[in-house]
């Protein structure tokens, strides 16, 4: 299978989980209060600082080990292994989240989060053994089972959600099913595991291994520890500084689009074995290729989303949430920037390349340069602050990260990045969406009215581009595989063909 189906499996996967994650946030904010959906972001806020906060980067050893491992036997001790140890950290998680659910609800001045926060401090026992199910099975090329079982465990979440909300059943009932889900992903997991992995051996701890991935696994745990805070660090500010209910407000606009971390993040852990192996054997010039290549293929999905979202904010906010969450429009458009830098996951580059002490370095730095305009802003410009603080610390981050690659892969600023082609992408998706105006004044119904401007913007964009060659014919290719999207290419073909 080639590199490029893998990617587009396994994104197809990690797509549905995270429109269903996505719709679960909106079915949750249209039919909860805004106090109880303020409360629930809060509680999956503090469990998404505490995951990172444990795991210690082992999870991302995973794509960096399976590929190095000579036989089946070691490749099956480094799985159970590493499956156990995050087991037993969740459970350190789980007693620190239960014992600090109090001192955490008074900061957050929020009572209600105490006995939520008690019943979903078991969450990271379950879900942190589920966390390196997909990067295991990425390693070991097996990208349709990682893709189904994503698929499949995001929709049968949903859907109990859903029932529970028909039933109009109490927040805490809520958090214990998210639990029971999780124990249910795990079981699972190791199932799968049993079934993937060839040797029948019994497995016992490999203390050597053991002591390299956790050489491995260290500076890129700390280096991740202080990113993830940092990104999260404008929701703890407002929660800190402002009620639960314009908490819930801002949280609905401080987010990135269900799919845009996905795309990346999922490129990143697909090439990453090859990355890592190419750089092993000296194959730079190869190995900047392949990352180009993934800049390419990004950028042409994240650029026209940024300008198309950025121009259609506020029907998209109200559609999806409703009249109650408009304030949450402004911040919703200055989170859209991060798409801009999003077409890269330069963390994956790192790792291959065994430089993982630049990402500790990097956080340090953009974590005080966060921490810092956050508080600035927050109390100069309001609840736009914290928003602008993250996204400008998120730029400072990328652009130290792309500057450290240039030594290891023997490459200028000028060609770390297909500068040229990003920015001819950006323009394009622009021009693209100016014909769009004059809709504004004639469709007034939401759904319509973004319906329609979606339609028309996607299909100028595949033209154009196809038509001056951006849109190669193995993307095409894959749009064709995958979604039978093909009347658009025979069409833009047949006016390229009339013109020439």
């Amino acid at each position: 299978m080639k590199l490029s189906e893998k990617v587009a499996i396994a994104l197809i996967g990690r797509l549905v989980s995270g429109v269903f994650s996505f719709a679960t946030g909106i079915l949750l904010a249209r039919t909860l209060t805004t106090a109880d959906f303020g409360t629930y972001q809060q509680a999956i806020l503090i469990v998404a600082y505490v995951t990172p906060l444990v795991i210690f980067g082992i999870d991302q050893s995973v794509t960096f080990f399976i590929p190095r491992l000579r036989d089946d036997h070691e490749i099956k001790t480094f799985v159970f292994q590493t499956t156990a140890i995050l087991f037993l950290i969740g459970v350190l998680a789980s007693i620190g989240l239960f014992v600090s659910s109090g001192w955490v609800s008074g900061l957050f001045h929020n009572d209600h989060l105490r006995s939520v926060l008690a019943i979903f401090a078991l969450y990271p026992i379950f879900n942190l053994p589920f966390s390196i199910v997909a990067l295991v099975l990425y390693s070991l090329d097996k990208q349709k089972i990682a893709a189904t079982l994503e698929a499949v465990s995001s929709c049968t979440q949903f859907l109990v959600i859903a029932i529970l909300v028909w039933f109009d059943c109490a927040l805490s009932l809520l958090f214990l099913t998210l639990v029971i889900i999780a124990l249910i992903k795990m079981i699972v997991s190791l199932f799968i595991f049993h079934g993937c992995l060839k040797d029948r051996s019994p497995w016992r701890v490999d203390v050597a291994l053991l002591r390299n991935q956790l050489r491995f696994s260290a500076p890129l745990g700390l280096s991740k520890i202080l990113p993830i805070i940092t990104v999260n660090l404008d929701k703890m500010i407002v929660s800190a500084f402002y009620a639960v209910k314009e908490f819930a407000v801002y949280s609905v606009g401080a987010i990135e689009l269900p799919f845009i971390p996905l795309i990346t993040y999922t490129m990143g852990n697909v090439i990453s074995p090859k990355l890592s192996r190419l750089f092993y054997e000296n194959k730079k010039s190869e190995l900047v290729v392949i990352w180009h290549r993934m800049v390419h293929k990004t950028s042409l999905c994240l650029y026209p989303i940024f300008v198309f979202s950025s121009m259609n904010a506020e029907d998209i906010i109200t559609l999806l949430y409703s009249d109650r969450y408009q304030g949450s429009i402004r911040v919703f458009q200055i989170y859209l920037f991060l798409l801009l830098v999003r077409v890269s996951d330069n963390a994956a580059v790192i790792r291959a390349c065994n430089r993982t002490p630049v990402l500790f370095k990097a956080s340090i730095l953009v974590f005080f340069a966060s921490l810092i305009l956050t508080l600035v802003l927050v109390k100069t410009i309001g609840i736009l602050g914290p928003a602008l603080g993250t996204v400008i610390s998120v730029y400072v981050n990328v652009f130290y990260v792309i500057g450290q690659l240039r030594r290891p892969l023997g490459l200028s600023y000028g060609g770390i990045l297909p500068w040229k082609h990003m920015m001819k992408v950006l323009i394009l998706s622009i021009l693209c969406g100016l014909p769009l105006l004059p809709l504004r004044y004639v469709l007034t119904i939401g759904f319509l009215n973004l319906l329609i401007k979606g339609i028309v913007y996607v299909v100028i964009y595949l033209l154009l581009t196809t038509r001056l060659g951006i849109l190669e014919q193995t993307d095409w290719d894959l749009i064709r595989k995958y979604t039978g999207f093909e009347l658009i290419r025979k069409i833009s073909k047949t006016l390229g063909t009339a013109q020439d």
